[in-house]
Order: C-alpha cells, then structure tokens, then sequence
C-alpha cells in the first residue's frame, strides 16, 4: 500500500509540475499578444464591424501566437473605438457595431460554436 501511495503521489506532483509549465507558457504568450496589439492596434472600417487591411495583418499574428497554447478554448474581448462620439446617431451606429453578431470574424464576440460571449 505504501508503494502505491508514493507513485499517487510522484504522480500528482509531475502533473501539478505540467500545469505549471502549460500556466507559464500561456501567461508568455499573454504577455506576447498584450505587448503586440498594445503596438499594433487591430482597426476597424468606421461604423463598421470589418477589420482593416492593416488590422488583418495583426489578427493573423495573435492566431500564430494562439496556436501555441496548450489548451482547447481561448476566450477573446474587446471593445469599440476610444473616438470621442458626441452625436446620438454617432454613438448608436458604435454601440450596433459593438453588439453585431453577424461580424464574419472570428474575433467578433462569439465563441468557437457562435455563441455570444458575456463580458
């Protein structure tokens, strides 16, 4: 009985070391995208939900870095654009675009399966 207490043991002791090593590799890439968008802004077409030409480039860069996440689900937010909107139709036509859920994005506010995401 001893024996096999010490390999339950040994064995939940490699997969916290596991989980560890997977935390340490997702906080990097955390950190990789953060610095990234932080420098290389993902733009929209003005009242709309399409991404730019230039916003293409950083969004394919952000999917490169994904890829390296050892995980199955990555949860993805945003917000609209930090213009200063002072007319009423101007601030409608942003919040619509916020809330389009039919943006053919993938980074358009729903998960994996289209489901809308909450904030």
């Amino acid at each position: 009985q001893w024996a096999a207490e010490m390999r339950e043991r040994e064995r939940r002791e490699e997969e916290l070391r596991e989980q560890e090593k997977r935390l340490k590799v997702m906080q990097n890439i955390e950190d990789q995208i953060t610095e990234y968008v932080a420098k290389n802004q993902i733009e929209f077409a003005p009242g709309k939900s399409e991404i730019l030409p230039a916003g293409k480039i950083v969004v394919k860069k952000i999917a490169e870095l994904l890829k390296a996440v050892p995980t199955d689900r990555v949860e993805i937010g945003g917000h609209t654009n930090c213009l200063a909107e002072t007319t009423k139709e101007a601030l409608r036509t942003n919040m619509q675009v916020s809330d389009d859920s039919k943006c053919p994005h993938p980074f358009s506010g729903g998960d994996a399966e289209g489901r809308r995401m909450s904030e």
